[in-house]
């Protein structure tokens, strides 16, 4: 198996991938409800949002991973009483997957 070498790329060097397919009516409608729940948080619209997806590999896989970040988001949220707190709560599960402890 040939070994990868890292490559170091300045953020402004990148670039976006290329659209991969179309979203389904049904993938269009989970990106909304976790992009609602998020919204706070994670300022992003719609369209953006779909942008992304159609770029992805693997649109249904990275549909779940962010479907748990915001069902995770919600259930936590409320113990969480100033934005500093609920953003701390986001880059937590964003980052590691898990409340903060």
């Amino acid at each position: 198996m040939m070994k990868r070498q890292l490559e170091r790329v300045a953020i402004k060097d990148l670039q976006r991938g290329p659209i991969r397919g179309p979203l389904t009516a049904e993938q269009e409608h989970r990106i909304r409800a976790f992009t609602d729940t998020l919204q706070e948080v994670f300022p992003c619209k719609y369209e953006e949002a779909f942008d992304s997806f159609r770029r992805d590999a693997h649109p249904d896989r990275e549909i779940e991973t962010w479907e748990f970040i915001a069902s995770a988001y919600k259930q936590h949220k409320g113990a969480c009483k100033t934005f500093e707190g609920r953003k701390a709560l986001y880059t937590s599960l964003l980052t590691t997957g898990q409340p903060p402890s």
